[in-house]
């Protein structure tokens, strides 16, 4: 969890195991369907293999952005492939009401400290990767030092692909 800042709230990880932990006596349950709800209204879709959740969350436990992440160990398939690393695939979410504050920036960078200290614990490098459904979003993943995978070197919804390497 980190400091409430100007964004007015604070970087939750939110977990079914904890009870009554967060702002405004919040059921992580509840939290977890108000970060859904957010991916919803924006029609936006998470991978299944993103299951855990963090959210933004102001003093009354209200979410203001959300978050799912998820990671999984790819092995190489061929002898010249690479050595194996961990896949950190993610999605991230803004209240409409909310935006311009820096959410989704901490969001990420948070989710980035997470993916860094995963890598760490398996002693594998870790490569980011979001399928990003808009251009604001894409501005911020290049100036956080994200690439794009398409062809032309940026973002276009034929190829809405962005991935960044950590460790190694």
């Amino acid at each position: 969890m980190s400091g409430v800042n100007r964004r007015g709230c604070e970087i939750w990880f939110i977990s079914g195991e904890d009870y009554d932990e967060y702002p405004g006596d919040r059921d992580a349950y509840d939290l977890m369907e108000d970060v859904d709800r957010l991916f919803r209204q924006a029609e936006v879709r998470p991978s299944s293999r993103e299951d855990q959740y963090l959210a933004c969350l102001d003093d009354d436990g209200q979410v203001l952005g959300g978050g799912v992440h998820g990671i999984h160990r790819v092995h190489p398939t061929h002898e010249d492939d690479d050595e194996a690393y961990l896949a950190f695939t993610f999605s991230v979410v803004v209240s409409p009401t909310t935006r311009r504050r820096g959410i989704a920036e901490a969001l990420v960078r948070e989710m980035e400290d997470f993916a860094r200290m995963a890598g760490d614990s398996y002693e594998l490098p870790v490569r980011m990767e979001a399928w990003v459904v808009n251009q604001n979003m894409a501005k911020l993943l290049n100036k956080l030092g994200f690439d794009s995978t398409a062809s032309r070197g940026e973002w276009s919804r034929q190829d809405p692909y962005y991935e960044k390497e950590i460790g190694g």
